[in-house]
């Protein structure tokens, strides 16, 4: 069985490009909405990263385990805004935390605060 919904057409999505089934099917959503795939890797991956790799925790100084790598940036979460300056925009940044949560909120915060474009989370952060 099936049934018909009638639909009437609005200036919105014209005024935005859309004039056709086709266009509806291939707009690209994540730039009108202004938001961003937050780009991830695995626990796993992160294992395996070169040692001159630079990573953002962003997790506050008592939290563990601390992380053994050569080039990590403590800078908790409520620090970040302080400490822009310290975090390299010309290559790759792993930025982690516990369970990737406030991790993936300071890399969406530097992306649009701070046209930041090089961010990588630790999906489902250091506590796997």
């Amino acid at each position: 069985s099936f049934f018909t919904i009638s639909l009437k057409k609005t200036t919105s999505l014209s005024s935005i490009g859309i004039n056709s089934v086709e266009d509806y099917k291939n707009y690209d959503y994540q730039e009108f909405c202004n938001s961003k795939a937050v780009r991830e890797i695995s626990k796993m991956e992160f294992d395996n990263l070169s040692e001159d790799s630079v990573i953002l925790d962003v997790r506050e100084l008592h939290e563990l385990p601390r992380l053994q790598k050569e080039n990590v940036l403590l800078i908790p979460m409520n620090s970040i805004p302080n400490h822009i300056s310290e975090i390299p925009k010309n290559k790759p940044v792993y930025v982690v935390c516990q369970k990737g949560i406030r991790s993936d909120y300071v890399i969406q915060f530097l992306e649009k605060e701070y046209q930041f474009n090089n961010l990588i989370n630790l999906k489902g952060g250091i506590k796997q």
